[in-house]
Order: C-alpha cells, then structure tokens, then sequence
C-alpha cells in the first residue's frame, strides 16, 4: 500500500500551498530516525540526521530550509486533479496494490475528487 503525502488540489496555487503544508510537516517528520529509511533511499539520509540535531538544539525555525524542493519532488506525489491519478499510477500501480487518496478540505471538490479515485480504480 501506498500511504502518504500527495500534493494535490483543483490548480496549481493550491498544490503549491499543500506542498508547503507538506514541507512543514516532514520537517518534523524526518527529524525522527524511523521516518530514515525513505530519506537514505533517496539520497537525502545527511537531511534527516541534520533534522535531528537542530530539534535536540531547540532550532526548530533553522529546519525548515532543510527539506528543500527537491526533496518534495522526489518524496512527494504532486499535481492537480487533473493529473494526480496518473502521476500516482506512474509512480506505484507496479509496485502496490493499493494507495490512499486524501480527502479534500473542500466539500466543492468533491466532484473532481471523485473522477480522480475512479481513475486511480481504472474506471
């Protein structure tokens, strides 16, 4: 299964926003050694190690440069409605057998939500 972050929204400024809802949030995330692996199997493992000693410091504004956007292009799913279906199936329908989709913060967008599970389940 394929849980996580997906960027994701109706146009680009609202995937642009999650993906900085997202920036902070693995910020956190990866200042935790569990959260390593994912890190080191993409190259970023030196990022994670670095997390952890600027939270042990109290430094917790000095880490958010840290996860920078290449990190979020590499880690994250990320496009709007209209692409995001194919970009996940891209990226995991060879390797997974099921992935998560977030639920939309706006009820508006269920609609467009809609379409993009259907994609996701080959409809």
């Amino acid at each position: 299964m394929a849980a996580g972050f997906v960027a994701t929204g109706p146009d680009e400024e609202a995937v642009a926003r999650k993906r900085e809802w997202i920036r902070e949030h693995l910020t956190f995330l990866y200042s935790t050694p569990a959260y390593w692996p994912s890190l080191d199997h993409r190259g970023f493992g030196d990022v994670g190690r670095e997390l952890n000693r600027l939270s042990k410091a109290g430094q917790w504004e000095d880490m958010k440069g840290l996860v920078s956007d290449e990190m979020l292009d590499a880690l994250v799913p990320q496009g709007t409605y209209d692409d995001i279906a194919r970009i996940l199936l891209d990226d995991y329908e060879s390797i997974v057998s099921r992935i998560t989709f977030p639920v939309p913060d706006d009820p508006a967008e269920d609609a467009q939500v809609r379409g993009v599970l259907s994609a996701l389940r080959g409809e």
